[in-house]
């Protein structure tokens, strides 16, 4: 059997055993929302965009740490925490739900997810959960959505447009709030899951339990090891404390 449809088996059968015990958890970066439009809304792509709007020349080579820093200095910090909530507004505006937010409202319906961690400033999930009843968490204090007696939590460690509570400067990144970080830890103790994402918040990452009580899934597009070293080992860290180094689904 090919390694990867023998991961996607073995995914299968860790949702459906842990559905008996509580449910999994649902960690999702940028690359889940980035068929919901046309524009270029990964996280590159908007500190390219934003550059470009303040006269900044971007070299097609020059890298992402190098970037950032550019977005940083030149446009994030020099403004309000409501100017930075209308920049993003500006470019995630009209972006709609895709299919695969479409799939995941029907895993949570159905039990297998219980838990979702997004770093992602959107309210695609809010929007394709409409109706649902859920625990919704930007800066730490939980706040119930909806009238069922249950739901999911959904937990958005980097705020949203919503909220304007927005986490994307180095400080904000580097070391989460202890009530969030300890948050993630309690939520991660069980099956956890990796969607669309890179794995470069540090304060996320060394967030989450590292005990090797539950597996976890690495699936993304490329996988891990296209990524620059760093970012590499810290997710292949992570994946071998949880003895899951071959819990890799990519391509």
């Amino acid at each position: 059997m090919d390694k990867m449809v023998a991961r996607f088996h073995s995914l299968y059968y860790a949702l459906k055993e842990y559905k008996e015990k509580g449910g999994a958890t649902l960690i999702m970066g940028a690359g889940c929302s980035l068929s919901s439009t046309k524009k270029d809304i990964s996280t590159i792509g908007i500190m390219k965009d934003s550059l470009r709007e303040h006269g900044i020349a971007i070299d097609a080579e020059e890298e992402w740490d190098k970037i950032y820093s550019k977005f940083i200095d030149i446009v994030w910090i020099s403004k309000s925490k409501e100017e930075q909530r209308e920049l993003l507004n500006k470019r995630l505006a009209d972006i709609q739900p895709t299919d695969g937010h479409k799939y995941l409202k029907a895993l949570i319906s159905e039990g297998y997810i219980t838990t979702v961690i997004t770093t992602n400033f959107d309210m695609l999930i809010e929007d394709v959960c409409k109706g649902m009843t859920y625990y919704k968490s930007t800066g730490g204090t939980y706040q119930k959505i909806g009238h069922n007696s249950t739901g999911f939590h959904l937990l958005k460690v980097h705020g949203d447009l919503e909220s304007g509570q927005l986490r994307f400067s180095p400080a904000d990144l580097m070391k989460l709030p202890n009530n969030i970080s300890e948050d993630i830890f309690e939520k991660t103790r069980g099956l956890t899951l990796f969607l669309g994402y890179r794995g470069q918040d540090i304060g996320l990452m060394n967030s989450i339990c590292n005990d090797s009580v539950s597996s976890m899934f690495w699936i993304d597009y490329n996988g891990p090891y296209l990524q620059p070293p760093s970012e590499a080992q810290i997710i292949t860290k992570l994946l071998s404390s949880r003895e899951s180094n071959d819990n890799i689904l990519s391509a």
